[in-house]
């Protein structure tokens, strides 16, 4: 039988003490860290829902998993509605293929740049967004879902596309009547032909453009046509 050492004894119970103090340091710089996590996640928070922006997140499935105020905003659909919900109901059905394959670029780690879709509102509103993807990751670096950031442009896309018609309907028209029709710039410039110029003259826009237009007038009328063309 071994013979009882008091300092062995001592020695066991202050090994407990340094263990416990080791684990006691690792649950206070473990807590510090869930202190700053839980700081960056409330502070990030307030950026999202303060961002005027549309910022949504979905899932590698693509189901609506985040929905910031500038979302229901945007689209008409409060949270509720929308959270755990397809991103698809968004979507027109002709356009599917197309956010389908730039999620998938997303997924390879793939850079996606910033373009314009036409997304859904919740009235049945077609709308002219400007969308960036991003991708979500999780703490070991992988990829748990996607950020979708839009932002409206609905009234310049309606603007543009309304005056790029009304151009088109008036070239149409300039086209069709017998006469011939030309204008000139604010710097008196020859600057635009109807198609009624181009068949009688037999000239290209090259050749038309700016003072162009004096080479088909007849030298008698050559000084009295610039003097008219100068005072209008």
């Amino acid at each position: 039988m071994s013979e009882f050492k008091p300092h062995d004894e001592l020695y066991s119970v202050l090994q407990e003490i340094e263990t416990s103090r080791a684990e006691l340091e690792r649950c206070k710089a473990d807590l510090g860290d869930l202190k700053r996590l839980e700081s960056e996640r409330l502070f990030l928070g307030a950026v999202v829902e303060g961002s005027s922006d549309s910022i949504i997140t979905v899932d590698l499935e693509g189901v609506i998993t985040s929905w910031n105020a500038a979302a229901e905003r945007l689209y008409g659909y409060a949270a509720a509605e929308a959270l755990h919900r397809p991103l698809a109901m968004l979507t027109l059905p002709t356009d599917l293929a197309e956010v389908l394959s730039r999620t998938e670029q997303i997924k390879q780690r793939k850079r996606v740049e910033t373009y314009d879709a036409v997304r859904i509102h919740k009235g049945g509103e077609e709308m002219w967004l400007s969308v960036t993807l991003s991708p979500v990751m999780n703490r070991r670096g992988e990829l748990i879902g996607v950020s979708t950031i839009a932002r409206d442009l609905t009234a310049g896309e309606v603007s543009k596309h309304g005056l790029q018609g009304t151009e088109a309907r008036l070239r149409t028209l300039a086209d069709a009547v017998p006469q011939i029709i030309w204008t000139n710039n604010g710097e008196g410039i020859a600057d635009y032909f109807n198609q009624r110029w181009y068949d009688y003259t037999g000239l290209t826009f090259e050749e038309s453009v700016g003072p162009g237009w004096q080479a088909i007038v007849h030298p008698e009328d050559a000084a009295a046509s610039k003097e008219r063309w100068q005072a209008a």
